[in-house]
């Protein structure tokens, strides 16, 4: 597994003294997405990705998340979508700190 998420999900199967058998890996979410919903496998995927094709498996005493961040070249000019973009994420994460404390 060479995706970050990939070597996440490793550690936690190691972390439950649990053997994880890979017979195909993807950095296509899309695709991820497809093979789940015709019952070829099962992923780990982002909660924005889930639909009715899928069942979700809650799996007590574990929690998968990963930290993202922006970069952006401080001596150009961003765009109004780029700008629109990190105003929304700026916004994001003030209500997930408010809905923290």
């Amino acid at each position: 597994m060479t995706t970050f998420t990939g070597r996440i999900v490793k550690k936690l199967f190691q972390e439950f003294g649990l053997s994880l058998n890979v017979s195909m890996s993807t950095n296509y979410l899309e695709t991820i997405k497809m093979l789940v919903s015709v019952g070829l496998g099962w992923s780990v995927l982002p909660v924005s990705m889930l639909d009715d094709n899928m069942h979700i498996l809650n799996v007590p005493h574990s929690t998968i998340t990963r930290e993202l961040g922006v970069i952006h070249h401080v001596q150009r000019t961003m765009s109004n979508a780029g700008s629109a973009f990190l105003a929304l994420l700026k916004e994001s994460k003030t209500i997930q700190d408010n809905e923290s404390n």
